[in-house]
């Protein structure tokens, strides 16, 4: 996925989560670094089913942007 137009605060962090589990539950996560409003990020799904990626605030859970629906197929 790339972020772009971030705020690039320096404890912003992206995570990878299950579409409908709670901000505190996520699959994988990246910090995305003080002073970077774009950036790439690469993973691999193992488990099938929907995720998105959602980009948090300062370290904390404050949701400020979330991804449309990925699909991982067996």
């Amino acid at each position: 996925m790339t972020l772009s137009n971030g705020l690039g605060g320096e404890w912003d962090w992206l995570a990878l989560a299950a579409v409908g589990s709670p901000d505190t539950s996520n699959v994988q996560w990246i910090y995305v670094g003080a002073g970077v409003t774009t950036r790439t990020w690469t993973v691999t799904l193992t488990a099938p089913g929907s995720y998105e990626f959602r980009l948090f605030l300062n370290d904390g859970y404050t949701r400020a942007a979330t991804s449309p629906t990925v699909t991982a197929v067996p």
